[in-house]
């Protein structure tokens, strides 16, 4: 009896969005959704920042979180960038919020880094609009 393997991951991709699997940048030329079986690594357009896009110190860390992914050979580059990053411009409640994040960046689980940053990112929006 055969069994069961983790189920597939399915994803949509709207047709002209970019997203990275395993390090290899890709682009839909149509709408598809798509079922991965197999991925370290998969990066949905909404997951990615674009440079231009940066505004703050915690999309700026993000950023460089998430270069560390789709460039593994920089990750040096981007891990130094990283640490410049957290002693500037930073209040002191954001700097202990990050204790996690980086240690989940020393133990390589980038992607679980950049989720917990789209949380602080998202929290630190809705702190600046009620302000």
């Amino acid at each position: 009896m055969k069994r069961p393997g983790p189920s597939p991951m399915r994803a949509f991709i709207k047709r002209g969005a970019r997203f990275f699997l395993n390090g290899a940048l890709m682009r839909a030329s149509d709408s598809v959704t798509v079922e991965i079986h197999a991925a370290d690594v998969l990066l949905m357009p909404s997951h990615l920042i674009e440079p231009e896009a940066v505004r703050t110190p915690l999309e700026q860390l993000y950023y460089c979180v998430q270069q560390m992914l789709i460039e593994p050979e920089r990750r040096s580059y981007w891990h130094d960038a990283l640490r410049e990053g957290l002693a500037a411009g930073l209040a002191a409640e954001q700097r202990e919020a990050l204790k996690p994040v980086l240690q989940l960046v020393e133990r390589d689980r980038l992607q679980s880094a950049m989720a917990q940053l789209r949380k602080l990112i998202r929290a630190d929006r809705e702190t600046s609009s009620a302000a």
